[in-house]
């Protein structure tokens, strides 16, 4: 199989890193803290600093004005939907100083996070939990000291229209249209 025309790739950078899980907890915490002021924060963030990329994945002046500014995603007529991602995710983030600082965040399309999840997020979690029993509740060590894990986060940059990924599981392509 040949390699795809790279002017037609979604461009993303990786890095193995290690991770520790968090307490639930603690998980719990800063996910409300997300919620309530980082996503916001960072939406604006995209507006003022990122607005040409914002244009180039296809919203309009308008998004950008009226919800990006006020810290709001545009609400969508279609498929074409957007998330404000963790690329260490928060139950994994025992070895960031601060999980929700911008460094940590990406805004991706729904394809791109649900795969995502999926094929790295879920699987981890599922290993960690099966390992509860001597660990502690949900992966979460009872002596506080969680086990190192290997981990890829990625950065994404894309074409407005399509988004090609290749998996790590088997190798292939993936092809998702965005509107």
């Amino acid at each position: 199989m040949s390699e795809p025309d790279e002017r037609k790739l979604t461009y993303f950078s990786y890095k193995i890193v290690e991770v520790k899980r968090i307490d639930p907890k603690e998980g719990d915490e800063l996910e409300k803290k997300f919620k309530n002021e980082v996503h916001g924060e960072f939406l604006k963030y995209l507006a003022k600093n990122k607005r040409e990329n914002l244009l180039q994945w296809g919203f309009t002046e308008d998004q950008i004005k009226n919800d990006f500014l006020n810290g709001k995603l545009p609400r969508f007529q279609d498929d074409n939907r957007w998330s404000v991602d963790h690329r260490i995710p928060l139950f994994l983030s025992g070895n960031l100083e601060d999980p929700n600082s911008f460094e940590n965040l990406d805004f991706l399309p729904n394809p791109l996070h649900d795969l995502k999840t999926k094929l790295i997020e879920n699987k981890i979690d599922r290993v960690l939990n099966k390992l509860a029993g001597k660990y502690g509740s949900y992966g979460f060590p009872k002596n506080g000291k969680a086990v190192a894990l290997a981990h890829s986060p990625f950065s994404h940059y894309c074409e407005p229209k399509t988004l090609r990924i290749k998996t790590t599981v088997d190798g292939s392509w993936k092809s998702t249209k965005l509107k």
